[in-house]
């Protein structure tokens, strides 16, 4: 009979593999590990070899995660992360690190609806690890106003800090259920011009607009005498749900508003920007345990996200 050690790939294969599908980058992930690229490189080609699979579809630039690859790693980067915190629980070593809560910086609506639904995972994974969320009007920006960690929207492009991936941007538009009835069905994007849009306005992020909406769909914008502006994204998926108009939203803050009802998909097609969601650091930093157990948590729950 086959043992349960004798069925997987050795944990120094699977280190490699985590911090390459982390950063996805051999090089990044190479630096992490403190050894050369190709040994990276090598190590990935042997444990796809012995799976009989491509954990990463290789593009000319860039990796990204075979599905294959995504399962794997929101298994691994889990099961690691529990095994570092619970060497250093019994072994006292996380004790004094534990005591300084973790800073996270994001939006309103990223914390209400896609963080907090999670914390109790983290909580039962990590309860010694304290966690704050702060929510600002701005990108936050780690190293500043105490901040230890963000989750931010661009292209990763930031002087002075570390990255990594989480999911790109879907933008969709999105309504009540009972807005949808009594309104639609918004067949083509033409219907939205008689609906009231619930317009999601920052001065301080770049955000995809209604205006960048209808100019992909190849239309002109509507004008503005059916139309609520709003500054906070939380505000204009609240007034969605409330049932007055179509707003905007992102994915995955959306996905737990929709599949408990409050919001439904009012149109068929969505917007794919090109640029992504990061968890963002310091550049540099020696990232204390209990920052750095968050933060392959976070990019794990971004791996196991399916149904995109």
């Amino acid at each position: 009979m086959q043992t349960l050690r004798g069925s997987l790939p050795s944990l120094n294969a699977l280190a490699v593999f985590e911090a390459s599908a982390r950063r996805l980058s051999f090089s990044r992930a190479a630096d992490d590990l403190a050894i050369t690229q190709s040994a990276v490189s090598h190590g990935i080609r042997q444990l796809e070899a012995s799976l009989g699979l491509d954990l990463f579809i290789r593009h000319h630039r860039r990796l990204e995660l075979s599905p294959e690859g995504e399962r794997l790693y929101a298994a691994v980067a889990t099961s690691l992360s529990a095994i570092a915190q619970a060497v250093d629980d019994i072994t006292g070593r996380s004790m004094a690190a534990a005591q300084r809560e973790i800073v996270i910086g994001v939006s309103t609506s990223m914390a209400a609806h896609w963080l907090l639904p999670r914390f109790a995972a983290f909580r039962t994974a990590f309860p010694a690890i304290p966690l704050r969320i702060q929510t600002i009007d701005r990108d936050a920006d780690p190293g500043a106003d105490g901040i230890d960690v963000a989750i931010r929207l661009g292209d990763g492009k930031w002087p002075d800090h570390d990255t990594i991936p989480l999911w790109e941007e879907h933008v969709h538009a999105v309504a009540s259920p009972a807005y949808l009835a009594a309104h639609g069905p918004l067949r083509d994007a033409a219907d939205l011009y008689g609906c009231q849009l619930i317009h999601y306005e920052d001065a301080l992020r770049r955000r995809a607009t209604w205006s960048e909406w209808f100019a992909a769909l190849g239309l002109p914008a509507p004008g503005p005498a059916r139309s609520l502006r709003v500054t906070d994204h939380a505000v204009a998926l609240q007034a969605a749900m409330d049932g007055q108009g179509v707003t905007l939203g992102w994915r995955p803050i959306i996905d737990d508003l929709i599949r408990t009802g409050r919001l439904a998909d009012a149109f068929p097609r969505h917007l794919d920007t090109g640029r992504r969601f990061y968890i963002v650091t310091m550049r540099g930093a020696t990232l204390r345990k209990p920052l750095s157990l968050f933060c392959d948590w976070l990019a794990a729950q971004a791996a196991a996200m399916k149904g995109w």
